[in-house]
């Protein structure tokens, strides 16, 4: 499978370039042997892309593009809002999209991708170990699009990253072949990272990638942005996503480009909630999603994916503990 990396710039500076380039893009080559690189692309909130240097451009399959244009009669360009921006970027990735074979990752560029070896051993680097077991939980769950859990503060607690709920394949008296070690139910996203198999995301129809641009408050883009895919259904939930063990700690939001640090106008926020649950309306499938939900739906697919086999060892395993 061919991988296309599309990094965010959305600050547009020196500085945030520097870290695109050192703490991302470069970290991204490493994995060429364990995934199939295409592409690295950073768009950049900008009419140009000075603030990329020469080195940028003898690293090989790496585009750097803005996107904004000037304009003959004023050639001051003001920067695009995060959704604006957003929306842009989705809009340029069209024929990825329309590409078979092919994984798109939108990446913010506030990401410091860990740049050590695998932890496992089963690739060479920690970041395509990751990607390549993502890919492997995206393919159970029959998911064209995964999104990020890790630099999500909502995820945090006292320090540490949790989920909601995890399920274990560690038992040797039943290991199945169709589910990974662990798969992990946390209860936030923030978007930081997209995955999409741009061929089965075509496929299925599925909501479109794009922000509503109305709100002035981020937070709710991203929000309905979410609310998309929970109402599409099929496994997709509102304050629900799934992930693996290796995403923890994969990556991390560097504080300097942290944009939930900056100062809001809290006056605006009861006006953009109101919008928000308004445009809401529309999603008659939006529901509160318990973990008993998630057990369902994962038990689902598994008795719907199980091979022969496994199906096998689950029924010895069940018999095992009946007999006890």
């Amino acid at each position: 499978m061919n991988h296309v990396f599309a990094i965010k710039d959305f600050v547009a500076s020196k500085e945030s370039a520097k870290h695109i380039v050192e703490n991302q893009v470069k970290v991204i080559l490493t994995a060429v042997k364990d995934i199939n690189i295409k592409n690295v692309i950073v768009f950049v909130n900008d009419s140009n892309v000075n603030n990329y240097d020469e080195e940028v451009s003898k690293l090989t399959n790496v585009k750097i593009i803005p996107t904004l244009k000037v304009l003959k009669k004023n050639k001051k360009v003001s920067k695009q809002s995060f959704a604006s921006f957003h929306n842009e970027i989705i809009n340029q990735l069209a024929g990825e999209f329309n590409a078979s074979d092919t994984m798109v990752h939108i990446m913010d560029g506030t990401l410091d991708l860990t740049n050590t070896t695998s932890d496992r051993g089963l690739c060479q680097t920690r970041f395509g170990e990751m990607v390549n077991d993502v890919l492997e939980m995206m393919k159970l769950f029959d998911h064209p699009v995964w999104f990020n859990t890790a630099s999500d503060k909502g995820n945090m607690k006292y320090g540490h990253y949790y989920t909601m709920i995890d399920f274990l394949n560690i038992d040797n008296n039943c290991l199945l072949d169709t589910l990974p070690e662990c798969v992990m139910y946390a209860g936030n996203s923030n978007l930081d990272w997209i995955m999409v198999n741009a061929e089965e995301y075509k496929a299925k129809k599925m909501p479109t990638l794009t922000m509503n641009g109305t709100y002035d408050y981020d937070f709710l883009s991203i929000k309905e942005l979410i609310a998309k895919f929970a109402n599409y259904g099929n496994g997709y939930f509102d304050n629900m996503f799934p992930t693996i063990p290796t995403e923890v700690g994969a990556y991390f939001r560097d504080p300097a480009f942290d944009k939930d640090l900056q100062h809001y106008d809290m006056s605006k926020y009861k006006e953009n909630m109101e919008n928000y649950r308004k445009n809401l309306v529309e999603y008659k499938n939006l529901k509160e999603t318990t973990i008993n939900d998630v057990v369902l739906y994962v038990r689902s697919v598994l008795l719907d994916k199980l091979s022969a086999s496994d199906k096998e060892k689950l029924t010895q395993f069940v018999n095992s503990i009946t007999l006890k």
